[in-house]
């Protein structure tokens, strides 16, 4: 299990026209939910390791970070829906 890489300064972002700010809202929130579901796997991954070598006490805590983690993309997505309903007008 690899080293998460954060060098997010290399994405390349083409766009014809300049983003509003809900558009990049959106895209923001939708970045942080999807690299929230990466740690959330990854924390599992790892608690499944940590129980096979004998460790069970941080087995329950990784799956308790991920719980956590889901709990924050739950308010997240909730973020995500008033931007959205917010740019499509009342």
């Amino acid at each position: 299990m690899g080293h998460h890489d954060h060098r997010h300064s290399e994405h390349a972002h083409h766009h014809s026209h300049p983003l509003s700010f809900s558009e990049k809202g959106s895209k923001l929130l939708s970045h942080w939910i999807q690299h929230n579901n990466d740690h959330a796997h990854n924390y599992r991954q790892w608690a499944a390791e940590f129980r096979l070598n004998q460790l069970p006490q941080v087995a329950a805590l990784l799956e308790s970070a991920a719980e956590a983690t889901l709990r924050i993309n739950q308010i997240l997505d909730e973020a995500a829906d008033h931007v959205a309903a917010a740019k499509d007008g009342p």
